[in-house]
């Protein structure tokens, strides 16, 4: 591959990780406050909120609400070291719970919790 292709290539790159993390941020009215390491496929720090880009991109393309993915946040601090999921997974796993109660997020997410652990 020539120096002018792959220059090319990482341009267009920078503009689409860029388009995706100004959607996100006007999605959910936060700012880009940095990327971790300087890595533009990594982390960014959001208005004080640790994302990475696979999760911001998977936001921006599914219209991911600010309670869905909030609910998902707060669920992998409570419950991290034990059960991590992904928020594609977790949304997944809610939408049911969801329909079933009609409760504040700590509680479904204590049940999201208890249906991993038994599994």
């Amino acid at each position: 591959m020539t120096e002018s292709k792959k220059r090319l290539l990482k341009t267009e790159l920078n503009k689409a990780v860029k388009a995706y993390v100004d959607a996100f941020c006007a999605q959910y009215e936060m700012e880009v406050e940095f990327n971790v390491a300087d890595d533009i496929l990594g982390i960014y720090n959001l208005s004080d909120y640790f994302v990475n880009l696979s999760d911001i991109v998977y936001c921006v393309d599914n219209n991911v609400s600010f309670d869905d993915f909030i609910c998902w946040y707060d669920y992998c601090l409570w419950y991290g070291e034990k059960a991590y999921i992904n928020l594609h997974s977790f949304l997944g796993l809610t939408k049911d719970l969801k329909k079933q109660f009609d409760s504040n997020e700590r509680v479904y997410s204590e049940l999201l919790y208890m249906r991993i652990k038994d599994k």
